[in-house]
């Protein structure tokens, strides 16, 4: 027999490496559309 929880996920940590003549705004206005919800 097989056993599943589910356990929410409430924490997810992400890095993002910008290279330096990277809009700084651009990158994170991407990166929260990315992770919208619908």
């Amino acid at each position: 027999m097989i056993l599943s929880s589910h356990v929410p996920i409430r924490f997810i940590d992400i890095q993002v490496f910008v290279h330096a003549t990277e809009d700084q705004d651009k990158v994170l206005t991407a990166i929260r559309m990315c992770f919208q919800r619908n």
